[in-house]
């Protein structure tokens, strides 16, 4: 072989070390991820939610985390909006399907306007 080609088993060899690599360094981050999560005394759950491709991007991850979690006013639960008084059928048959318990606080709130 000439010095300036390149053997085809080479390529693939240098491929599969690099994907070895990328994978070994995402695995480390995901172990430093959970270690810094508990540091902070934040949930385990949160590193799922995590972006783990690189490591500025897991500390713009963990620092607004830590920001969430110390945030002074809870955040709002979502809310249901009031269904209108005269609700067909085929709009309280999706709401049964969608959201059972909308559905109940929509009724209990249409026997309470009777």
């Amino acid at each position: 072989m000439a010095d300036n080609e390149s053997d085809p088993m080479d390529d693939t060899a240098a491929q599969d070390v690099a994907r070895r690599e990328a994978e070994v360094a995402l695995r480390e981050r995901r172990l430093a991820a959970r270690e810094e999560l508990a540091r902070r005394g934040l949930g385990a759950g949160l590193l799922d939610h995590l972006d783990l491709g690189s490591e500025e991007a897991l500390r713009a991850g963990l620092r607004l985390a830590s920001l969430a979690a110390a945030s002074p006013a809870p955040v709002p639960r979502e809310s249901t909006p009031q269904s209108p008084a005269p609700a067909t059928y085929r709009d309280r048959a999706r709401l049964y399907r969608e959201d059972p318990q909308a559905y109940r606080t929509m009724t209990q709130q249409e026997r309470g306007r009777e």
